[in-house]
């Protein structure tokens, strides 16, 4: 299920991608457990899908409670664990620019958030 539903994130298709990552999340904590390594993989899928939907409090959300587990799971140094660490960021850089906090400006290649004055 985890790869029909990423055929419909491929294909621009992000409310079935979505309804098909709750379902296999679903599932996975049932079967697996809520903190197994493949349960919070299903978290952090949901959670890029929830992005293209703009519903960016639920990505926050559940990229919030993935890193918490993942620390505790895989480490602080697990690749996975760093991996959310920096979803969760761009989630709050996301988060900044929505408010008008910040804006993004180019700098070196990159988009680099500036602080508004």
């Amino acid at each position: 299920m985890t790869n029909l539903a990423a055929v419909q994130y491929r294909l621009a298709k992000y409310a079935q991608a979505e309804a098909l990552h709750s379902q296999t999340l679903e599932i996975m904590r049932r079967v697996l457990g809520p903190e197994h390594p493949n349960t919070l993989g299903s978290m952090h899928l949901l959670a890029m899908v929830y992005i293209r939907l703009a519903k960016y409090a639920q990505a926050e959300a559940l990229d919030s409670q993935t890193l918490e587990m993942r620390r505790r799971v895989l480490g602080p140094e697990h690749p996975d664990t760093l991996g959310s660490m920096n979803n969760l960021a761009i989630d709050y850089v996301r988060g900044q620019v929505r408010a008008g906090r910040v804006t993004l400006q180019p700098g070196r290649g990159d988009q680099a958030p500036h602080a508004r004055s």
